[in-house]
C-alpha cells in the first residue's frame, strides 16, 4: 500500500465508485432535420430535372458525359470530414473548410462522369441529398464547368489526419 492509501484508504486519482467517470459532451445542434432535409430534396431535385433546357443553352447536349461541382453545408468539421470521405469512397474530388463570413463548413469537389439527362441529373441529386443527410450535412447547390457561377471563398480546416487545404476560392451556383 503506497503511501496516500495507507492515509486515505484509497489509491492517488482512483475515482470513488458513486462518481461519474464519463465526460459529458454537448452534442452539436442539428444542422438540417428529416423535415428539412424531404422539403429540400424535392425541391433541388425538381430544379434539376428542370435544368436540362439551361444546360442545352449553355452548350451542354443530353447524353453526354459531364463531371458535377458539388457543394454542401454543414455546422461541424467532423460532419464535413466524414461526408468528404464518404464522397470520396465513391471516387469524388472532395475538401471541406469553413466558409468564409459563416460559422458553417463546406464540402466541395467533383463528381465522376454522368450521363447528361433529365432523370440522372435528377436521381444523382436525390442520390446526394441522403448521403448528405446521413451526415448531417445539406446539398447547397451544384454546377458544370459551363454554368455561370457565383464566387465563395472557403479557409481551410483540418480535422484528424486530413491535409490542411490552401486557401481557394471556390465556385457556388446561386441558391
Amino acid at each position: 500500500m503506497n503511501f496516500f492509501a495507507s492515509i486515505f484508504g484509497k489509491k492517488l486519482n482512483e475515482v470513488p465508485p458513486n462518481r461519474e467517470t464519463e465526460h459529458k459532451t454537448v452534442p452539436p445542434t442539428i444542422f438540417l432535420t428529416q423535415e428539412e432535409h424531404l422539403s429540400h430534396k424535392a425541391t433541388i431535385t425538381a430544379t434539376a430535372a428542370n435544368s436540362i433546357p439551361t444546360l442545352k443553352s449553355h452548350g451542354y447536349h443530353i447524353g453526354e458525359s459531364v463531371e458535377l461541382e458539388y457543394f454542401f453545408l454543414t455546422n461541424t468539421d467532423l460532419q464535413a470530414h466524414e461526408l468528404s470521405e464518404s464522397l470520396i469512397a465513391l471516387d469524388y474530388d472532395s475538401e471541406f473548410g469553413i466558409l468564409e463570413g459563416s460559422d458553417l463548413f463546406l464540402v466541395k469537389g467533383k463528381s465522376t462522369p454522368i450521363e447528361l439527362s433529365g432523370p440522372n441529373l435528377s436521381s444523382w441529386v436525390s442520390e446526394m441529398c441522403d448521403l448528405g443527410s446521413e451526415h448531417d450535412c445539406k446539398l447547397d447547390s451544384f454546377s458544370t464547368q459551363k454554368l455561370p457561377l457565383q464566387n465563395k471563398t472557403l479557409h481551410p480546416t483540418t480535422h484528424r489526419d486530413c491535409v490542411r487545404l490552401s486557401s481557394l476560392v471556390i465556385l457556388a451556383l446561386n441558391p
